[in-house]
């Protein structure tokens, strides 16, 4: 930029200098730059002629500072250059002048020998690839000297790219020697480059990960960039492109920053590293963006400010990588190495550039070096991630194996639970078949005793009768008397058998009030979890238990613990056929409460003190027309062989013989309460 403007100080159409005579016969190095010695004019309008330069008042600009190149950066003028060369020797000697820069559009070369144009050529990427006096990617013209000639050589530039140009003077043989090393170089560079892209798509096609996709783009995108930048595009690819190669090196320089920030981005997970840093990615990428749409649709004014932006854009991911560094992140490390090359490189190609740096490989080639580096640094980091990964797989597989021994060992644990559930449901079922032929014994001991009241009232009547006869001469009444007492005194005595019979069954059944059974005082609670403890293997492992149980002890007497029991794994069972295989909860609550309401079984009012023992579940809940019935014995919604019906029958019978009641609360789709209340003083 400083020569740039000195440049648009000092040049005009006129000087009253003339450019330096080189005298080639006394050049002993194998190259020189030109830079000082040419003379130089600016073409604002890019009107002047060939014809037009050579007349008077028109003068060039001389004696321009010792550098490698002339740096114009980006300008709409068009620019001639003008070299004086003598040869004082007796022999031809032959040179090559070398414009090492392939981004210019139009090359025009002009050479004059004692004042005879002797040779035109027309060239620049916006000219066919064989227009060129040397088949390479860069512009070189060669001369022959003949003895004793002077010399005038007019070159103009005229181009939309920035115009940084290096003139340099080369013997034939070392030019070759060097265009040969060049293009070794860029073949090496570009198969690293392969490699790389090659070994990252094998990977991104193994591992299935978005990373190596876009490691990969990253790696398209800086070839393609160089290719345009280097001239190998225009010498091997797209030879009659000059839009693409126009455009190519910061349309895909832009592609490469925008997949590097995404890649960036994930790989340090810029979430969780820098809250809110991700929203400013998103907008460099954004402008990253709009300078790539620029770059086609209106080339000079974009590309004059997107090397700013891309400068910035290093700096910007570079602070980000270190951020990562300072934060310990491991793969921030790599990336923080591999950027820090490519800025070296990228600053170093900056100052050689503006003549700072002296011409070598290094210098010459910087850029390139530094992102080969970046890119190796690059491969390093994601070979370091599948080797995570690897391991990861590893400790996954053998975290894999220990789970299939344990899920074996619970496989065969639970076929012995499974064993142990038929038999403790073969168990409840003969709990309920007993219960249920408890129920109907006590119904048909009621029934029957009353027959027995009416069969013993009659025969007191007929004992009655008997002692009222009169005697008769006719018949022997005192030995019918005797025969009817006898007769009523053996329907007394199996009246007598048959109601310590009844008496007998209604004590096995529970159901005579009027026998005073004696229980002891038990807690809910610890009944509750040795339940509980009983039953989980009866119980899917979907199901899971929910305890809020009183702080306070909850002790009962009016049932005994057995008969507590077979309440709640009753309850328990149908809860579990209620969540059927779905995930869901059963939940347990004991505690003492104050109600008024009405039995949902017997239908009896109640108020008072009451043990509450509520059983919830969060299953498929009960129709209100199932409701109504679902206490009658025999009574199941269930298919035929997957339940007897008994099971609520027989805890309604427990329950009422304990002087307690039942609430039931359910609602279809959402689950069922069963509130058990057991009197207390």
């Amino acid at each position: 930029m400083l020569i740039r403007l000195i440049s648009c100080i000092l040049l005009t159409h006129f000087s009253v200098v003339m450019a330096d005579t080189l005298d080639v016969a006394k050049i002993h190095k194998a190259s020189i730059s030109l830079t000082s010695h040419l003379g130089i004019l600016e073409d604002k309008d890019q009107t002047l002629t060939f014809e037009e330069i050579q007349k008077e008042p028109v003068q060039f600009k001389t004696n321009l500072p010792a550098s490698e190149a002339i740096n114009l950066s980006y300008t709409a003028s068009a620019f001639w250059l003008r070299f004086n060369f003598d040869n004082s020797s007796n022999e031809s000697i032959e040179k090559v002048i070398e414009i090492n820069q392939s981004l210019l559009e139009n090359v025009d070369f002009y050479w004059q020998t004692q004042g005879k144009t002797i040779k035109t050529i027309h060239t620049g990427y916006a000219h066919p690839f064989q227009n060129r006096a040397y088949k390479t990617r860069v512009f070189a013209f060669p001369l022959m000297l003949k003895p004793h000639s002077q010399n005038v050589i007019y070159i103009r530039v005229a181009s939309p790219n920035a115009m940084n140009i290096p003139v340099r003077l080369w013997n034939l043989e070392e030019f070759q020697i060097k265009d040969r090393n060049a293009h070794v170089f860029q073949g090496v560079y570009f198969g690293i480059l392969f490699a790389i892209a090659i070994f990252s798509l094998a990977m991104a096609m193994v591992l299935k990960e978005l990373d190596y996709v876009i490691y990969v783009c990253i790696i398209f995108s800086i070839a393609i960039s160089f290719m345009s930048f280097r001239g190998l595009g225009t010498e091997l690819i797209w030879q009659d492109a000059p839009e693409f190669t126009k455009v190519g090196t910061l349309l895909f320089s832009s592609f490469a920053a925008m997949a590097q920030l995404f890649f960036i981005r994930r790989i340090l997970d810029v979430r969780t590293l820098i809250p809110g840093l991700e929203y400013i990615m998103t907008g460099v990428m954004f402008l990253l963006l709009c300078i790539s749409i620029g770059v086609v649709l209106n080339f000079t004014m974009t590309a004059k400010y997107s090397s700013f932006v891309l400068v910035g854009y290093e700096i910007f991911i570079l602070g980000i990588s270190f951020i990562g560094v300072l934060k310990q992140r491991r793969s921030a490390r790599f990336l923080f190495v591999g950027l820090l090359m490519l800025t070296i490189g990228f600053i170093t190609s900056i100052l050689y550039a503006l003549g700072f740096l002296p011409s070598n490989t290094f210098t010459m080639y910087s850029s390139q070096i530094g992102s080969a580096l970046e890119l190796l640094i690059f491969t390093l980091l994601l070979t370091d991630r599948y080797q995570l990964i690897h391991l990861e797989k590893l400790q996954s597989d053998r975290n894999l194996e220990e789970t299939n021994l344990l899920l074996l060992a619970e496989i065969e644990e639970r076929k012995d639970s499974e064993k142990r559930q038929v038999a403790l449901t073969h168990q409840l079922n003969q709990m309920q078949k007993l219960e249920s032929i408890g129920r109907l014994t006590s119904g048909i001991s009621h029934d029957f005793n009353n027959l027995l009241m009416a069969i013993s009232g009659y025969n007191d009547l007929n004992k009655l009768s008997a002692k009222d006869l009169t005697p008769s001469p006719l018949i022997d009444v005192e030995n019918i008397k005797n025969e009817l007492l006898d007769n009523s005194k053996q329907i007394d005595i199996a009246c007598y058998k048959a109601k310590k019979l009844i008496a007998q069954m209604l004590s096995y059944c529970r159901r005579d009030q009027s026998e005073v059974v004696e229980n002891p005082v038990f807690n809910v609670n610890n009944e509750i979890h040795e339940s509980l403890d009983m039953i989980r293997k009866m119980i899917p492992s979907t199901i899971q238990f929910e305890l809020n149980l009183s702080d306070k002890v909850i002790a009962l007497q009016q049932l005994d613990e057995s008969k507590f029991n077979q309440i709640i794994v009753n309850l328990c069972v149908n809860a579990s056929h209620a969540i059927a295989f779905a995930k869901g909860t059963i939940q347990f609550y004991t505690g003492q409460t104050q109600l008024k309401g009405v039995c949902s079984c017997c239908q009896k009012h109640f108020d008072g003190n009451f043990v509450e023992v509520r059983v919830s579940d969060n299953g498929s809940g009960i129709d209100p027309v199932v409701v109504k019935r679902i206490f009658e014995p025999f009574y199941t919604t269930k298919e035929v062989g997957e339940g007897t019906g008994l099971g609520l029958s027989v805890i309604a019978g427990i329950v009422h013989n304990a002087n307690g009641y039942i609430l039931l609360e359910s609602e279809v789709g959402v689950g069922t309460t069963f509130r058990l209340l057991f009197a207390y003083q």
